[in-house]
């Protein structure tokens, strides 16, 4: 859920940057720092809460971080594809940057929500 990096201030990092896992895929957000290190809260964090856009129709949802990182509160009518990709729609990151790919759909018999 955090990893230490060994970049810091001096390396011009501040809290609150985002952390990137490869060119435009998040991982997560600079929380701390000192001069030659700092602290990285990932997805992976049971707290991570973040807004996104499902697949080509841009359907809303809820990143929950964890292991594995869910998506709730999408539409029961939405179409949510198998591989889709998670694009982050929260301002405090690059819009429609990456977060990973839809890898299971669940519906409860009932519920409002997948």
């Amino acid at each position: 859920r955090l990893l230490v990096i060994d970049l810091g201030s001096r390396d011009g990092l501040k809290e609150g940057m985002p952390v990137l896992a490869s060119e435009n895929v998040l991982l997560g957000r600079v929380v701390s720092v000192k001069a030659s290190q700092a602290t990285v809260e990932t997805l992976f964090d049971p707290a991570w809460r973040e807004s996104v856009a499902v697949g080509d129709e841009s359907v809303k949802a809820l990143l929950k971080g964890g292991l594995p990182p869910n998506l709730e509160l999408i539409s029961r009518e939405a179409n949510v594809a198998l591989g889709a990709p998670d694009l982050n729609l929260s301002p405090e990151f690059p819009l429609h940057i990456f977060l990973g790919s839809i890898s299971g759909v669940k519906a409860a018999p009932g519920e409002t929500w997948q």
